[in-house]
């Protein structure tokens, strides 16, 4: 029906003729007004990236953490080769060679001089005697060599013992002592002056410690293997 009217109307506006009186008028057709745009969706881009700034941040300051502990692991690990055991690996294994040639004329004196295991030498020679003092000196010498080398030892223990670890202490300690126990119980010709019935009472002493220079190897290279991973 409204179409009809409408029809009508616009016929009669086309030939110039008045609208049928009768024909209402048509009724406008109003758009509906827009719905508003969601709110909550608009927050997930911001959401999302904050969230992004975030895990950058935190990854970051981990990866620092990280990175500087390791830094501090293979400084710390320098410090304690450069220090401590690369310095006590160098006399720990000066003593011991020096210490073998101690022996080897020491295992000689006894076979070329000692009446017991040779009772052809001629004690009463001069020559003799000269030989026997002058191997006894040269001993000694050694033994002055192989302290001097405890005594560089000890110096680096002492300035440095903030890089030793705790099994390292007990053959610290035995080092120090032995050098103190050989300048106390001995004299410059490296005779006993303690009565014999104390020193048998008191423990070995050792002129060095293959121990401690077996420790002393193990802990170097294996610091320097570490350090090169």
């Amino acid at each position: 029906m409204r179409t009809a009217a409408l029809i009508a109307i616009l016929l009669a506006t086309s030939l110039g003729q008045e609208p049928p009186p009768n024909v209402p008028a048509p009724t406008p057709v109003v758009s509906p007004p827009p719905s508003p745009a969601p709110i909550v969706p608009t927050l997930w881009p911001a959401l999302l990236g904050f969230a992004g700034v975030l895990i950058g941040v935190v990854g970051t300051t981990l990866f620092a953490m990280y990175k500087g502990r390791i830094d501090r692991r293979i400084e710390f690990l320098r410090q304690q080769i450069q220090l401590l055991y690369g310095p006590l690996h160098f006399h720990m294994r000066n003593t011991v060679k020096i210490a073998n040639y101690h022996g080897i004329i020491m295992q000689t004196y006894e076979e070329a001089f000692s009446p017991q295991k040779n009772p052809h030498v001629p004690i009463n020679s001069p020559q003799y005697s000269e030989d026997l003092k002058n191997t006894i000196t040269k001993a000694n010498e050694y033994v002055e060599l192989f302290q001097d080398n405890n005594a560089k030892a000890i110096a680096v223990i002492e300035s440095h013992f903030w890089l030793a670890e705790p099994d390292d202490v007990p053959f610290f300690h035995e080092l120090v002592l032995n050098a103190h126990r050989l300048k106390i119980e001995f004299d410059r010709e490296k005779k006993s002056i303690v009565p014999w019935e104390i020193v048998t009472r008191l423990p070995p002493l050792p002129l060095y410690d293959v121990k401690l220079a077996d420790h002393v190897d193990k802990k170097f290279y294996r610091k320097a293997d570490e350090l090169r991973q």
